[in-house]
């Protein structure tokens, strides 16, 4: 008896730990009512971490060894007490709405105060790129050279360009506005989704924090590019879909002709996303199908679903079907080098360290492994709980029961927890080289099915209804180390402010590298053919309205004419075969090691080995009777390859 009474124990003590609830939880008792103090105090406190994140990037303590810890710091000391005052069981709704909305206000703040006048970061010149000759030109479907497939999903840009031709203002100016109200209306349309789903604006706040931990809300999906806008459109198609299920919705064509725009403004925005959408309504539709509720809204959600298909098809299809060439390469190999991981076959790349061999601090490691396993942990202790919510009339174990049964009546909340099934999937993805890329992008979409499995195991087990300041401090830490690990993991290191890093992206981008763009512009006229590196390419065609020539529209290898001690074959080839006007040569590339792992091309180091390239190899170019060296600022050297480029 003491034996079986051992065993059971750990049993019954796992099985209540995951296990459904035994009565069905999620809103409070009773709520008090809005606290207008409380969101003044938060207002202040929020600006005063702001000004000290402002500090660690440009005060005295920049570049001194506390400007890290400090930044950390005041990001977890800004999250923590709005957290724990937002997920408190008593608090009124609108003060809830109004906390989320001053998170969104300050977490565009952290990323805005780390270039708060110009674009720094690689992904928004791209787009830039393409919003500058919609501008120019006032036309679509122009060549972009650093990213083709972007002229083709142009919904960002036309924002952005409406807004400047409306108001004056500058792209960058413009993109501020939008991104605001971008991060306002992306946390306002979740935490109305996860009210519409849950009945609890509890647990939809709660849901909205732990979507605050992905590892694309501070930085990905925070800049000037296509998926900032798409992820809003996805969470308002979500819940303009949620809304047409709603039995007490009147007006069923009002709301039919409400949710189609929004896959249409999706399908024309970002490919990736809308077919991360079209996967959501087809498994929605499958539910509604395999469940017990029957009636013609199975059939209105699989026409949602075949329209979140086949518009992004469409389009891509009237565009010349970019998207298979593009995501095609990436997910094959992605998910050819995870299975190769999975089965043994191969390792799992150098985590927490920068291909130049910068390493993330131990402390910064612990917080992001911390981090993974409580959201672990709150999966474990949520699903079944998530899933037993999904059948009504019942709770525990026989409401699970009914749920496998496909009884269920909340299809809604069967999605969400089946979506957050993705996450290991996406973690491993992360630990591959080929695939880091798409386990990044399925971040933001998972964790909307993690956010709320988590804000369900927390509301239900961890911090139920009673208002205990021990409980909601435990959550409230556990909740600030999941969004602190959340930066970490999709921002790390380069979060901080550094002077000028080699090929590091917007540690690169500095007023040298932008004089000399600009510098072009004025002095030989826009539309020349340049070669350069990785960031130069970026200051050269938004500065300094270049052309520049890659691999990825011209096929053209351009290392091999910078990386020789003497120009080889290959490397005139490329000149002439790329029509090349003017080679820009940066001697600062000789100091150190790619941060990103190259400096002009992803294939330039065939053995997988990165070496800076030697200066007289840069500067071979005056040895050439037909080049002239044109520019000169010390570190970067603008040669004119004309005359070499015509003789014959």
């Amino acid at each position: 008896m003491g034996t079986k009474r051992r065993f059971l124990g750990p049993v019954d003590l796992l099985l209540r730990l995951i296990g459904p609830a035994a009565e069905p939880g999620g809103a409070p008792a009773k709520t008090t009512p809005t606290n207008f103090w409380w969101i003044a105090a938060f207002s202040l406190h929020s600006a005063s971490c702001l000004l000290m994140i402002a500090v660690a990037h440009y005060g005295g303590f920049r570049g001194h060894d506390w400007a890290s810890p400090l930044l950390w710091f005041s990001l977890a000391v800004l999250y923590l007490p709005l957290a724990m005052r937002a997920a408190w069981p008593t608090t009124a709704r609108g003060e809830r709405v109004a906390l989320l909305l001053l998170l969104a206000v300050a977490t565009y703040s952290v990323k805005l105060l780390y270039a708060p006048t110009s674009f720094v970061h690689f992904d928004e010149f791209l787009h830039w790129l393409t919003a500058m000759d919609i501008a120019e030109s006032h036309r679509l479907f122009l060549e972009n050279s650093l990213l083709p497939i972007s002229p083709l999903y142009p919904g960002l840009e036309l924002a952005a360009t409406a807004i400047t031709e409306m108001t004056g203002l500058s792209i960058f100016g413009a993109s501020v506005i939008l991104l605001v109200v971008f991060r306002v209306l992306l946390l306002c349309a979740l935490f109305f989704f996860y009210e519409r789903v849950c009945k609890s604006p509890r647990t939809a706040t709660v849901a909205c924090l732990v979507y605050a931990g992905n590892s694309g809300f501070i930085l990905f999906d925070n800049q000037f590019a296509y998926e900032s806008l798409a992820v809003v459109l996805f969470a308002f198609a979500l819940l303009a879909t949620a809304l047409f299920e709603d039995e007490r919705s009147s007006k069923p064509v009002v709301m039919l002709g409400l949710v189609v725009p929004f896959f249409a403004a999706l399908a024309v925005t970002h490919h990736m996303s809308a077919y991360f959408s079209a996967v959501f309504m087809l498994l929605l539709a499958l539910l509604g199908w395999l469940g017990s509720e029957r009636g013609t809204r199975r059939f209105s959600l699989s026409f949602f679903a075949a329209m979140a298909l086949l518009l992004p098809i469409v389009w891509s299809w009237v565009q010349g079907n970019p998207s298979a060439g593009y995501l095609g390469p990436i997910v094959e190999k992605g998910s050819h080098e995870l299975a190769s991981f999975v089965s043994g076959a191969s390792k799992a790349r150098k985590l927490f360290v920068l291909p130049s061999g910068l390493q993330t601090p131990i402390w910064l490691r612990t917080i992001s492994v911390v981090s993974l396993l409580l959201i672990v942990l709150g999966l474990s202790t949520g699903f079944m709980r998530s899933l037993a919510m999904a059948v009504e009339g019942r709770s525990g174990w026989p409401a699970l029961l009914e749920c496998l049964r496909l009884r269920w009546k909340r299809r809604w909340i069967v999605l969400l927890a089946l979506i957050s099934t993705g996450f290991p999937i996406s973690v491993g993805f992360r630990l591959t080289s080929a695939g880091w890329e798409i386990g990044n992008r399925m971040g933001p979409f998972v964790f909307l099915g993690v956010g709320f499995v988590v804000a369900v195991s927390i509301v239900q087990f961890w911090q139920t209804d009673q208002a205990r300041w021990w409980p909601a401090l435990g959550v409230g830490i556990a909740l600030t180390l999941i969004f602190v690990g959340g930066i970490i993991t999709g921002w790390g290191v380069p979060a901080q402010r550094t002077p000028y890093a080699v090929s590091a992206d917007a540690s690169s981008v500095e007023p040298m590298g932008i004089d000399a763009a600009l510098w072009t512009r004025q002095w030989l006229g826009q539309g020349n053919r340049f070669a350069s590196d990785r960031v130069n390419q970026l200051l050269l065609a938004t500065y300094g309205r270049q052309d520049i020539v890659t691999q990825l529209v011209e096929a053209v290898s351009t290392s091999s004419i910078f990386f020789a001690p003497t120009l080889p074959g290959d490397g005139l080839y490329a000149i002439r075969q790329g029509r090349i006007d003017y080679l820009l040569a940066d001697l600062r590339l000789t100091a150190a090691l790619p941060a990103v792992g190259h400096y002009y091309d992803q294939d330039e180091f065939p053995d997988g080995v990165p070496t800076p390239p030697e200066a007289s190899s840069l500067v071979k170019f005056d040895a050439i009777r037909s080049v002239n060296r044109v520019f000169d600022n010390g570190s970067i050297v603008i040669f004119d390859v004309r005359r070499l480029r015509d003789a014959r």
